[in-house]
């Protein structure tokens, strides 16, 4: 007798179910990304992206659309293995999943049988460490005395970006400018005289033009956006290693009411990335724990997508 294919799996939801419900946070998903064009609303999102930048960015919006709050998100038996308990009752925060299944069919050339990999994306639960008790999650934050700036960061970055074949300057540039990025002569400079503090923040700026923006026409035609980018990249990174940057910085989107969706989203990720490129060339991610493969459904390992 043919398996029906509204059987239920092994969670208790139906194929049917678990489509509607991923559709549900797509929706959902797509009135938060909506929300981006305020800049309040954009320094929100780069708080979030600073504790989950291991997420993607439709599950940044998720967890902020269903935990504004949260801090840390983690599956339920990763909590239990960092012996911490979820506690009963504590609703669920829904994110996208990435996995694949393997099957076997038949190749219509040769007729053989091959294997193959299906992709899948399930709805995947999470909890943010308030909805858990237990061991207390040690905090990785960084500080050191205002001006001098995270001890080793300037010269690492520094380093890193002559690696990347970038000379650096610090110039007397006059007016309000702090630094410019200039891709034909791949040249970084800085203004003269900065305290250490100041000149890695902006260094943090112009490594973001550096990864994002070797296109002139287009910063010329973009430069809003192109600026959010850069300062937005700075905001994550500094926050990460333990500087208090004023997010009122961050001042570029308040005209991006009108920007539709495509473009907020195409900034988000590129911000995302930029975040994440520069965070592993200063080494950040030598103390974090990788967050993606944490998440296990009934029958496999998935991955947050």
């Amino acid at each position: 007798m043919p398996r029906k294919t509204s059987s239920k799996t092994k969670a208790g939801k139906t194929p049917e179910q678990r489509a509607a419900e991923r559709e549900a946070l797509l929706e959902r998903l797509g009135e938060k990304v909506a929300t981006l064009g305020s800049s309040t609303e954009w320094i929100a999102y780069l708080r979030f992206m600073s504790a989950f930048r291991r997420y993607s960015f439709n599950n940044l919006m998720l967890i902020a659309l269903q935990c504004p709050n949260a801090t840390h998100v983690a599956g339920f038996r990763k909590w239990q293995e960092l012996g911490r308990q979820v506690r009963k009752g504590e609703k669920a925060i829904k994110i996208l999943g990435y996995s694949t299944k393997k099957i076997t069919k038949t190749d219509p050339v040769t007729g053989e049988e091959v294997e193959d990999r299906v992709k899948r994306f399930p709805v995947l639960s999470v909890f943010d460490v308030t909805q858990t008790d237990g061991e207390p999650v040690p905090s990785n934050a960084y500080q050191l005395p205002t001006g001098e700036g995270p001890a080793g960061m300037l010269e690492r970055l520094s380093a890193w970006l002559r690696g990347e074949g970038w000379t650096l300057r610090e110039l007397p540039l006059g007016g309000m400018m702090e630094g410019y990025t200039d891709h034909q002569r791949r040249i970084i400079a800085t203004e003269a005289g900065l305290e250490p503090a100041a000149r890695l923040v902006v260094l943090l700026h112009e490594a973001a033009h550096a990864l994002l923006h070797e296109n002139d026409a287009d910063y010329v035609t973009h430069r809003g956006v192109c600026e959010t980018e850069a300062e937005s990249t700075a905001y994550v990174i500094a926050n990460l290693i333990g500087m208090d940057v004023d997010a009122s910085s961050v001042s570029y989107v308040a005209g991006w009411a009108k920007a539709d969706r495509e473009v907020i989203t195409a900034a988000a990720t590129n911000v995302l990335r930029a975040v994440n490129t520069i965070a592993a060339a200063l080494g950040l991610d030598e103390a974090d724990q990788d967050e993606d493969g944490q998440h296990e459904d009934a029958e496999q390992e998935v991955s947050a997508a």
